[in-house]
């Protein structure tokens, strides 16, 4: 896959930016997403963005136990998206609904919880993987194996359901009938 992003847009990502957790979104290069800010440190930190370069890290966040606990720096995974505010709108419970579009990867170097937020910094240069010729031919091949095999899966399973059902006389019996006439797949 090409990378849209030259040389110097890259270079006008700064170096240390505010940090939105998410929770149940992941948000890749290039997707634009709404998000829903509650905190206020992180309220506070989108704000100051919005009057320097309009940029963010999202990084998601870690299943908490306690899900009424603040997010901490230790709960934010390492590797997130540089994302640019497009839209905000200010709700009116006290919270900010914006809308972003990520950038580019990037990884943490340090995060650090401030009074007024999160910020890292950040290093943008993370390799993408390429594949040669061979190595895409042959994970294709390993899929068509898998696909013919979950096929002859399904039509066997159809064949000794379709001669379980004549030997059972209440439905109750059914599954146990079939799971006693079915080998091994």
């Amino acid at each position: 896959m090409k990378n849209n992003l030259n040389q110097s847009s890259m270079e006008n990502i700064p170096n240390m930016l505010p940090v939105i957790p998410t929770m149940d979104v992941v948000v890749f290069p290039h997707m634009i997403v709404p998000l829903l800010v509650l905190d206020e440190k992180i309220i506070r930190g989108v704000n100051r963005a919005l009057q320097e370069d309009k940029m963010v890290l999202l990084l998601a966040a870690r299943k908490q136990e306690n899900q009424h606990e603040a997010i901490g720096t230790k709960d934010l995974y390492d590797v997130g998206t540089v994302a640019s505010i497009m839209r905000l709108i200010k709700i009116p419970e006290g919270g900010i609904k914006i809308l972003v579009q990520g950038i580019c990867k990037a990884r943490t170097k340090e995060t650090v919880a401030y009074e007024d937020g999160i910020k890292a910094s950040i290093d943008c240069t993370i390799p993408m993987q390429t594949s040669t010729k061979e190595d895409v031919a042959a994970r294709i091949k390993n899929i068509k194996m898998l696909t013919e095999k979950m096929a002859l899966g399904a039509i066997l399973l159809a064949l000794i359901f379709i001669l379980s059902c004549p030997k059972c006389k209440t439905l109750k019996k059914l599954p146990t009938l079939f799971c006693h006439t079915s080998p091994l797949i």
